[in-house]
């Protein structure tokens, strides 16, 4: 009885190994990131602020063309309307010393490709920071890690936005 069994997975491994090799054979495979601010010519309008120069750099990693001249081709034009981290802080020890740091960042922007579809969205996010009077110099450093982790989250955020407006057309 146990042979039969044994027999029955053997025969299913059998059966599903061709499946399997047809398709990786032709390419299929899950898609792992989505490609839309890859190697593309961006026009970037917007003011010359801290957040938006770390926003050109994060593109730019992404082997994107970055320009702010209005005249060249472009394969999208990304327009920054409002850009910001607000921080709060909070107390709850002796002396009211600030223990936590809130930060809140929000990105509101405009999308339009080569055909002229505009897209308008935004991205708002939160995270919560511990606070150590002690350690004020890592406290910066991990304000500025957070700051780019919610740009590139902004980033994966626009290219979800393009995707799935492409796909609702």
């Amino acid at each position: 009885m146990i042979s039969i069994s044994c027999k029955k997975k053997k025969n299913l491994l059998i059966s599903l190994l061709p499946f399997i090799l047809i398709l990786s054979s032709c390419g299929y495979g899950l898609r792992t990131e989505l490609s839309n601010f890859n190697n593309k010519e961006i026009l970037f309008i917007a003011n010359n602020s801290d957040l938006n120069l770390k926003l050109v750099k994060e593109l730019e990693l992404l082997n994107n063309n970055i320009n702010k001249n209005s005249k060249q081709k472009s394969d999208l034009t990304l327009k920054i309307i409002t850009h910001k981290i607000e921080k709060y802080s909070g107390s709850l020890g002796e002396g009211a010393r600030t223990t936590s740091l809130r930060m809140d960042y929000y990105i509101s922007y405009e999308i339009s490709d080569y055909s002229n579809t505009n897209i308008e969205s935004s991205f708002k996010t939160t995270r919560y920071l511990d606070f150590n009077q002690s350690d004020i110099l890592a406290m910066n450093n991990e304000e500025n890690i957070v700051s780019n982790n919610f740009i590139k989250e902004a980033v994966k955020h626009m290219e979800f936005v393009m995707a799935s407006n492409k796909y609702e057309d």
